[in-house]
């Protein structure tokens, strides 16, 4: 009876993801935004990606250039970064900034000398080694407006020069954002990436305004997302194929370990109890397929195998859907490999957090 309860359990479950589950929509837009946006760019040490973004914003389609901000803001780079934006701002419609953070230093403190500069009620984040989508500026701030909402979350897609590794962390980060699709669209966020987001300029205010006295150099996105769930505001995800930034995975397992170390250590700052019991939630179903095979190797009942075709199921039908959801190809060999060799690695970065501060930028930072 205890077994029937459990597989009863788990497939409605699975029927639950696949009923709620975002369509994502492709339809280009026929008319210019008359949106009023502000671009906000935080750099630092970023001269062989910054041309592929400058690129990306020259091709932006079906916005007014003219009245859209691009605010750069230099997080103190040692390299020529600064000298590639001055040279592409001679050349452009936008309205151009081009800050340097003189007093502390960090992520955080760059977005905030940048968002203090914001002509427009619209903030627009992203990455300076990111290339949006052609009509991503466009697709973003419509979004935010057209659903009255205060938070837009964007997707965001890793690159892949076709190994192995790079191909796995594609994998990873998508199954993350196939995450926060399904829980965003289902009223229950608890995450989001400061690469593509799109805010209310009064709420942004709003939130810097609590959160002075926080002192850690990044993680401006997810404490976003905390005030925004605290004070009810409306969060939207944007299920759009061209509201997508694409960016680079990391080209080595220590690049990888300390991005993986400052995502984990965040986690200790959240006071939403939703976003805690979420993560905490998603963090036990990646690890439950060795939970469930430790059981079944001390006990053989094939409830067990049936319950780990399941959670595989549920798995596979999430990720192949987002997939083909933003038209990228999908590859099930990675997916078995990654299947193993994800829990293994959430226990390692779980237990590496707590002894090991991580280096973000050339500098050792806290979170």
């Amino acid at each position: 009876m205890i077994s029937l309860v459990f597989i009863a359990l788990f497939l409605l479950y699975w029927v639950f993801i696949s009923l709620n589950t975002p369509e994502i929509r492709y339809d280009l837009p026929l008319q210019t935004s008359n949106t009023r946006t502000s671009i906000i760019i935080a750099f630092r040490d970023e001269e062989n990606h910054i041309p592929d973004l400058l690129l990306a914003l020259d091709n932006q389609m079906q916005i007014d250039k003219v009245k859209t901000q691009i605010i750069f803001v230099n997080d103190r780079s040692t390299d020529q970064s600064v000298e590639l934006i001055e040279q592409w701002k001679q050349h452009n419609a936008y309205q151009v900034k081009l800050l340097t953070l003189v007093e502390g230093h960090g992520k955080k403190m760059a977005i905030r000398l940048g968002v203090s500069h914001a002509y427009h009620s619209v903030l627009l984040f992203t990455d300076a080694d990111c290339i949006p989508n052609p009509y991503w500026i466009h697709q973003m701030s419509t979004s935010l407006e057209k659903q009255n909402a205060q938070l837009m979350i964007g997707s965001v897609w890793f690159l892949s020069n076709g190994s192995l590794f790079q191909g796995l962390q594609k994998l990873e980060f998508s199954v993350l954002q196939a995450v926060t699709a399904f829980a965003t669209h289902n009223n229950f966020p608890f995450m989001c990436n400061g690469a593509n987001l799109a805010v209310q300029k009064t709420e942004y205010l709003a939130f810097l305004n609590e959160t002075e006295h926080l002192n850690m150099v990044s993680g401006d996105d997810v404490f976003l997302l905390d005030y925004m769930l605290k004070n009810n505001k409306k969060i939207e995800y944007a299920k759009h194929q061209t509201a997508v930034v694409e960016t680079f995975p990391n080209k080595n397992l220590s690049g990888f370990i300390n991005q993986r170390l400052r995502w984990s250590s965040k986690v200790k700052y959240y006071r939403n109890l939703m976003m805690l019991g979420c993560s905490v939630f998603f963090s036990i179903w990646s690890l439950l397929l060795l939970i469930l095979l430790g059981l079944y190797f001390l006990s053989a009942t094939p409830l067990l195998l049936i319950l780990i075709g399941i959670k595989l199921g549920i798995d596979l039908t999430i990720v192949n859907k987002y997939h083909k959801a933003y038209s990228e190809e999908f590859s099930l060999l990675n997916f078995i490999i990654l299947i193993f060799l994800y829990p293994i690695y959430v226990i390692g970065i779980g237990i590496l957090s707590l002894f090991k501060s991580f280096t973000w930028k050339n500098r050792k930072a806290t979170a």
